[in-house]
């Protein structure tokens, strides 16, 4: 019901199952595609563990940038709010900050 209403929506209901073609930026090797029968092309799971891996990596530094990131800022508060006029001093260099990251 739902894939019938998307159907209408989308104005894909007189398609019917075409097979689309590949991409021509794609980059695999031919294989005989075993659902259809035509020779499709693939790209093998040993040669994307490397793509899947360095970008799991990059994502975790990313992670790991933004924790340390929030430790130093609240490090930063802690030793702002121990002096007097801190609290204040704390909330302009704050405002500043986020008026600099939003210009990035």
């Amino acid at each position: 019901r739902k894939a019938a209403m998307h159907t209408v929506r989308w104005g894909t209901l007189g398609m019917g199952k075409q097979l689309e073609p590949t991409r021509p930026q794609f980059t695999g090797s031919s294989a005989i595609n075993p659902v259809t029968g035509r020779v499709d092309r693939y790209y093998p799971w040993n040669e994307r563990i490397w793509k899947v891996l360095r970008s799991g990596t990059v994502l975790f530094v990313a992670i790991l940038t933004l924790v340390f990131s929030i430790l130093v800022i609240f490090a930063l508060r802690h030793i702002c709010h121990k002096y007097t006029g801190g609290r204040l001093f704390w909330q302009v260099l704050n405002a500043m900050f986020v008026e600099m990251m939003n210009w990035v």
